[in-house]
Formats: structure tokens, C-alpha cells, sequence
């Protein structure tokens, strides 16, 4: 898709996401109260999930009807069904439940447009704080406010001491050993935390170097993120240092990986040392 096709299609999704964003406050006014349920694979799920799910999913069938939308909270076709698809829109509604039911703030919507099995557009919006982030990759990645001011983001170059930045929640001891291995390499690294996929944004908008993830994401976890990333001068690479591809599994979990802020310094040398320390 040309970049102007793709900036038309982010500039109408976004208000989409902004109702869905709304509907998602509502309910986080009485989260104290909410009803939260466990679904197969044990990750919660609330209402406001399903009230984001059903706004955007609707949104997106009236502005896109020939694009499917495959979506966290419904029924995921079968791969050979899928296969047919060139263009999809890959959806998590609430990307980060558990930060929701804590009431911690960091949650977000993660929408990203898959072409050929590659994020050509990515928009993360964050409802507590209004902010929204655009990436269409060839064309630039941006930080739109609650007024609709928009800057320009860049993936910073890499510091002497890098930010880690992980999950709030998760600490594996494959991301802790590669935290260590980097400071042998380093001297120092100083960590961020942050939850759901806001932590893409950090690395887009250069506060972060560097995004280990040794647990289990699923690609609507991903997806507009690394879009975004990408638009931004970054990368995001498996942990065999492979590009990413959507839409092309039975499963839609995802392999660990590494998001990278600077792409000239020869992170593969380095992290292949530190994951082996």
C-alpha cells in the first residue's frame, strides 16, 4: 500500500479506536467492581475487552469491508482460511488486561494493518492518556496528542549505558540473564518497566534501546508495534535474529524476540554473547 493510502486509512481508524477508547474508560471507572473471567489460555478477560472489541470490529467493517479483522477476542479461522488473505487487520482490543484490573493505567489498543504478512500501518492508542501512535514504515512514525498535535518520532542512537526496557510484571530468567550479559558487555544498563505494548512506544520514541522478550506474545501483541518501531528507524527480529511474519501459523503465539532502537550497532554479536552468559 502507497503511504498517502496508508495515512488515509490510519486518519479514519483512529477516531474508531478513540470510541472504542471511551467505552473502555467507562468501564475502568467501576473496575473495583468488574467481572473478570479467565479464558482457555488462563489471560483474563473483562467487559471492556469486549465492548472494544465489538466498537472496532464494526468500525472496521463499515471503513474497510473487504479487510478481515482478526481479532484477540473472537474466533480465530483456520489457517487455511486465512492463507487466502493478503490484507488483514490484526487487532487486540485491550492490550494489557491485567494492567487494566490493576488499575495501573498502562493499557492500550494495538491495531495494525498486515499485508503480505507484514505490518504496513500500526496505531497504538492509550485511553487513560489520549495518546495515539502512528507508524506506517517508509513513510515516519508519530506521537499524536489529545489535541491532535503530532511529533515526529526517531529511535535514538545507542548510548553508552543502554535502557532495557521490560514488562512491570514479568521478570524471566532468560530476560534477567540477558540483562546481565548485556551489562558485562556494557559496564551498565539501566532499566525501564512499563506494561502492554506501550513499551514499543518507548523504544519509537527514544527512551528505550533495546526490548528483550523471552515470554509468551501473541501477534496482536506485536504487530502494530513493530510497525510503529520500524516507521521509527528501529527493528524488531526473532531471537535467531529473523524477521517477523504474520498470518502465516496454526497458532498465532509468537517466538521470543528483540526490539532494537539502533540498527547500525551489531546488536546480533552482542546478544548472541549475553543470551549465552
Amino acid at each position: 500500500m502507497a503511504s498517502n493510502d496508508a495515512s488515509m486509512l490510519a486518519e479514519a481508524a483512529l477516531p474508531i479506536l478513540r470510541r472504542a477508547g471511551a467505552a473502555i474508560l467507562q468501564h475502568y471507572a467501576t473496575v473495583d467492581s468488574i467481572k473478570v473471567s479467565t479464558k482457555a489460555d488462563r489471560t483474563p478477560l473483562t467487559a471492556a475487552d469486549l465492548a472494544s472489541h465489538e466498537l472496532i470490529s464494526s468500525g472496521l467493517a463499515q471503513l474497510t469491508p473487504g479487510i478481515p479483522v482478526l481479532s484477540e477476542e473472537a474466533e480465530i479461522p483456520a489457517l487455511v482460511r486465512r492463507q487466502s488473505w493478503s490484507r488483514l487487520w490484526m487487532l487486540d482490543p485491550l492490550d494489557g488486561t491485567r494492567e487494566f484490573i490493576d488499575a495501573n493505567d498502562q493499557f492500550c489498543i494495538n491495531l495494525a494493518l498486515i499485508e503480505n504478512n507484514k505490518p504496513t500501518l500500526g496505531l497504538i492508542y492509550a485511553p487513560v492518556q489520549g495518546l495515539a501512535y502512528l507508524g506506517i514504515p517508509g513513510a515516519g512514525a508519530w506521537r499524536i496528542a489529545p489535541d491532535g498535535e503530532r511529533t515526529l518520532l526517531n529511535c535514538r542512537q545507542l548510548p553508552n549505558h543502554p535502557v532495557l526496557i521490560s514488562s512491570s510484571r514479568r521478570f524471566t530468567d532468560e530476560m534477567l540473564a540477558c540483562e546481565a550479559g548485556l551489562k558485562n558487555h556494557f559496564g551498565k544498563v539501566h532499566r525501564l518497566t512499563q506494561g502492554s505494548a506501550m513499551k514499543f512506544c518507548r523504544v519509537a520514541e527514544g527512551e528505550a534501546d533495546i526490548y528483550p522478550c523471552f515470554g509468551p506474545t501473541s501477534e496482536w501483541d506485536t504487530a502494530a508495534g513493530e510497525a510503529i518501531v520500524e516507521a521509527a528507524g528501529g527493528v524488531m527480529r526473532s531471537l535467531c535474529f529473523k524477521p517477523f511474519h504474520y498470518n502465516q501459523r496454526d497458532t498465532m503465539l509468537n517466538g521470543g524476540f528483540f526490539l532494537l532502537a539502533d540498527t547500525s550497532f551489531d546488536w546480533q554479536s552482542v546478544l548472541r554473547a549475553a543470551t549465552a552468559a
